[in-house]
């Protein structure tokens, strides 16, 4: 204890220093600034864990981070869908006869050109 203030050894014998403990009613403070802020960039759970626990210590605080983190409404917001995997690539045999099969793919939404046109229509006849 300094200046009425608990500091915890840090065993990492990398990096001999003492981590600030932090009260219940600061820790969402911490974790808010660490996670939330503008510079903090909503990183994931590791890296959030990481930055806080070089600095800072409180019993749980890996099950704060993970929970904090899995529940902040930005990072859901922001956090990729599950995609379903792509399907496999197969070589198409060649028709036997021209012009048998002929299939459609129409690809869009691109900036539009000078002709005013955003897709385009790809016609492949085999």
């Amino acid at each position: 204890m300094r200046n009425n203030v608990l500091y915890k050894r840090n065993y990492d014998p990398m990096r001999q220093q003492w981590l600030l403990v932090i009260l219940k009613q600061l820790r969402r403070d911490v974790l808010k600034s660490l996670h939330d802020a503008p510079t903090s960039g909503h990183l994931g759970f590791a890296k959030t864990y990481d930055r806080i626990r070089r600095k800072y210590c409180w019993p749980g605080l890996y099950g704060s981070v993970r929970r904090y983190v899995s529940h902040c409404r930005e990072c859901q917001r922001r956090k990729s869908r599950p995609q379903p995997p792509s399907g496999q690539i197969h070589p198409i045999k060649p028709p036997d006869i021209p012009f048998n099969k002929i299939g459609v793919d129409l690809l869009g939404r691109f900036p539009l050109t000078r002709k005013g046109t955003d897709g385009s229509l790809f016609v492949p006849i085999t």
